[in-house]
């Protein structure tokens, strides 16, 4: 009969299945190919990230929860001692920290966009030309996301789309009378901006430690942090806000990816920390502790991203490419409200994640959003 792909048991059955029949002599590749939507609320079913859907199911939760992924991995056999050498995620928003930090125990790598992916996903004939026996997984990992990047980047649709894009934009900055270059905006805010990314899980831990020792620097000095106050002074945020109350609110910053899951904002980590640190020495904040809790987070980030892309405003430029660039991971911040703006600290965040569950990310974003009244 039909299989339930979006069924744990599915999952652990078909590694139980190769691993009997089909033993990997030197490198085991796992990868999954539907959608993702990254943190967020399933059908208004579950709060709890969901990818691989299966629209034919009976079940009322026809997809896996990446708490799903991680337990069939454990229940299969998989762990520190028995480990894949690279998760792929062709599946939209998959290179999050949350997902990295999940999934750290059982692979070496892991592959995926911090954005959304194209309906054509991956280019499975590109992939199999890439593995040899002599290729080591950065190698193919690298491969992998420079003949994506040729494919999205010379492709008519995607390059009509960063026209439609910058004019935008255009119109935008003439009717708020902004002195900026609308490309330069379009080239971090354009929402369906390619992007791929490999990380490796070995070094996830220290940037899961870097994240969680700048949340709770900013926990235990909120108050005096806080009473930093600039003037945001133009047409578009005629207001002045708290210094730190900005880090995690995409529309104050015209120089930072964000990216819109499902259910939460999704803030590229490396610019945020880069956004902290240049904060503080521009408004004279010059709180060394603030600084080095993000240039900290930054090193780190330079170290787990071993190679990244996100594409730029035309075919010969990106927003960033190359190896051992902070950029490329993402971080849930509020969630996405019905009218555009910030909603609340995601609900499920603690309970349903490692990574909520094992630092202090959730306790800020609560702190500064607030908890959800209706729990949705």
């Amino acid at each position: 009969g039909e299989e339930d792909m979006g069924n744990k048991s599915t999952l652990i059955n078909f590694l139980k299945w190769v691993d009997e029949y089909y033993q990997a002599e030197k490198h085991k590749i796992l990868q999954f190919s539907n959608h993702g939507g990254g943190p967020r609320s399933a059908l208004d079913i579950s709060q709890r990230r969901g990818l691989c859907w299966d629209f034919t199911s009976d079940e009322k939760d026809p997809f896996l929860k990446t708490k799903d992924v991680s337990e069939a991995f454990a229940e299969a056999g998989y762990g520190k001692d028995k480990q894949f050498d690279m998760l792929i995620f062709d599946v939209c928003l998959g290179a999050s920290i949350e997902d990295s930090y999940q999934f750290k125990d059982y692979a070496k790598y892991l592959l995926g966009s911090a954005n959304t992916v194209p309906g054509s996903g991956l280019d499975y004939t590109k992939i199999l030309d890439n593995i040899s026996e002599t290729a080591t997984i950065p190698e193919i990992g690298i491969g992998i996301i420079d003949y994506y990047k040729k494919f999205y980047t010379t492709n008519p649709y995607w390059s009509q789309r960063w026209d439609n894009e910058i004019a935008y934009w255009q119109k935008y900055v003439t009717e708020h009378k902004l002195n900026l270059n609308p490309v330069d905006i379009a080239a971090f805010h354009r929402p369906d901006a390619c992007t791929f990314s490999l990380i490796d899980l070995l070094q996830v831990q220290a940037v899961a430690d870097a994240v969680n020792d700048l949340a709770d620097f900013i926990l235990k000095n909120a108050e005096s942090l806080n009473s930093y106050k600039i003037n945001i002074g133009t047409e578009l945020n005629p207001k002045t806000v708290p210094i730190l109350r900005t880090y995690f609110d995409c529309y104050f910053y015209l120089n930072e990816p964000v990216y819109q899951g499902t259910f939460t904002w999704l803030h590229d980590i490396g610019y945020m920390a880069e956004n902290i640190a240049t904060f503080c020495n521009n408004y004279q904040l010059m709180n060394t502790g603030l600084m080095t809790k993000a240039n900290t987070l930054k090193n780190a980030l330079q170290t787990a991203i071993t190679y990244t892309w996100r594409e730029g405003p035309d075919t010969d430029d990106s927003l960033y490419l190359g190896k051992n660039l902070p950029y490329g991971m993402t971080i849930a911040g509020a969630t996405y409200a019905s009218d555009g703006t910030d909603g609340y600290a995601p609900n499920f965040y603690k309970k349903e994640l490692a990574f909520g569950e094992k630092t202090s990310w959730g306790d800020l974003l609560a702190l500064y959003f607030g908890t959800d009244p209706d729990n949705i």
